[in-house]
């Protein structure tokens, strides 16, 4: 799976605890 889009990783759970880590640590 490509992350060519950022709104696909609403899909991935994974991706978004990721995200959601990154805001809070940025």
């Amino acid at each position: 799976m490509a992350m060519s889009h950022d709104h696909d990783n609403e899909l991935d759970p994974f991706a978004a605890r990721v995200r959601a880590l990154e805001t809070i640590l940025t």
